[in-house]
Parts: structure tokens; sequence; C-alpha cells
């Protein structure tokens, strides 16, 4: 019965922290533009010509709006998380909790930075050149394998202890934070 509730709790907060960190970003498609040819003078441009004329020029500009817009969203996303993740840490820091509470708190946290990291993810993907971010995915396959390796290996000495999951989540999470703050630099 309890360790049906303690599935159930996890699962509770698993949901809240990946949506707390985890909105899609979503495109504006405001400036899409009504196309109508007029039949009644061969001379006169209509908007489709327009369009297609000033296209070459408003394509980067709505690119770089696009850009413009994902970075705020982002700013605005970071800060949440970071502002969750002062919660969840001032009450690791200053509440009575149990062991299961700690250890609970604590893979709250971390999954709180890593569902980040998946989001910056997806706005890096959006906003680096192909081969800027394949360069980077590269990187990242071998950034993983090092954080799960240091976090088995913080944890190592606890195996079997109750303190186990608390110092494996801690050590993802400090790693995972750092992560994102070393990301931020590629936001163009």
């Amino acid at each position: 019965m309890k360790k049906k509730l303690l599935f159930y709790l996890l699962v509770g907060c698993m949901c809240l922290s990946m949506a707390a960190c985890g909105k899609k970003v979503e495109k504006d498609n405001s400036a899409t533009v009504s196309t109508e040819e007029s039949s009644s003078d061969d001379s006169t441009v209509t908007k489709d010509e327009a369009v297609n004329d000033d296209s070459a020029a408003t394509a980067e500009e709505s690119s770089s709006n696009n850009t413009a817009v994902m970075r705020d969203e982002y700013s605005l996303k970071y800060d949440a998380c970071v502002a969750q993740a002062e919660k969840i840490e001032h009450s690791l820091e200053n509440d009575d909790l149990t062991q299961t509470e700690i250890n609970t708190k604590s893979m709250e946290l971390y999954e709180l930075w890593d569902g980040h990291l998946n989001y910056l993810w997806g706005v890096l993907k959006a906003s680096l050149t192909e081969d800027e971010f394949s360069k980077l995915a590269t990187e990242e396959k071998q950034w993983v394998q090092n954080k799960e390796a240091a976090m088995n290996e913080a944890a190592a000495d606890y195996e079997g202890g109750s303190i186990q999951s608390y110092i494996y989540n801690s050590k993802g999470t400090e790693l995972t934070k750092k992560r994102v703050e070393e990301l931020q630099v590629y936001l163009k």
C-alpha cells in the first residue's frame, strides 16, 4: 500500500515538474496574407506579386523576429524554472522532511532541470543551423554518458541506503543545471 502511494506521488511530481518547464513554443502565423488577384488591369500588381517581391527581404526579418520571440519565451521559462527550483531547494533546506520526502523532492528538482534542458534543446534546434545543431548534439551524447556515470559513481557509496537516491538526484541536478547554463551561450 505504501509503495503504491509513493509511486503515485512520484508520478504526480514528475507530471508537475514537466509542466513547469516543458511548454512548447508556438509560432505566430498572424502575418499570413490572403491573396487576391486584380482582374481589372493587367498592369496592377497583385497581392501575390507584392508578397513575392518582398518575401526575400521579409524572410530574414521574420526569422530574426521568430528567434527573438523564442529567446524571450526561453528567458521567461528559465526564470520560472529557477523560481520553482528555489522553492524546492528552500523546502529541502528548511522543512522538517522524512528521508522519503527528501528523496522525492530531490528527484523533483532533478526532473525540473532535466525538463528545462530538454526545452532548451528544442529552442536550440529551432534557432541553430543544421551543422551547428548536429555538432552540439554529438557533444551532448557524450555529456549524457558522462553525467550518468558521475551520478552512478556519486551514489555508489550509498548503495542500498535510504540516502542513495538523494545523492544520485543531487548530482544529476548539479550537472544538468550547469549544462543548461553552458548551452545558453548558443542562443542567438
